[in-house]
């Protein structure tokens, strides 16, 4: 039977150099974490707020040229997601040269931090739904 040294064992430097390392090894995963956490949170506004926008886009481009709802002016509207966040639709619509109107469309998120989005679009006479 061997007995062990005296001298064998982790010395109180070694202990604190490893702890040190593990929390700083933690603390970096937790910072990651909460980053990848706020990303998404940012990316699901983008594409809540993206899919707002085409939506209204795609509802104005699926009228008659002449139709009430693309008369020039700015208009505005309060709709709600899926996820039960309110946001306000405010659009333009400006006659433009050649016959077309400009429609621009501007998404904002209620009681919330990020910046609106925005997307237009250009409409001509020759390619919108017959009246």
């Amino acid at each position: 039977m061997k007995l062990k040294k005296a001298g064998s064992g982790f010395s109180l430097i070694e202990v604190l150099v490893s702890l040190s390392l593990v929390s700083l090894l933690i603390t970096m995963t937790a910072e990651l974490i909460v980053f990848s956490l706020m990303a998404k949170k940012k990316a699901d506004s983008t594409t809540t707020q993206s899919r707002l926008a085409a939506g209204k886009l795609e509802s104005l481009k699926a009228v008659p040229f002449d139709a009430e709802e693309l008369r020039e002016g700015e208009y505005s509207k309060t709709v709600r997601d899926g996820r039960g966040r309110n946001h306000r639709l405010q659009w333009r619509v400006e006659n433009a040269a050649g016959g077309m109107k400009r429609v621009s469309v501007d998404v904002h998120p209620e009681n919330a931090p990020e910046k609106p989005l925005s997307m237009g679009v250009y409409l001509l006479r020759e390619l919108g739904p017959a009246p």
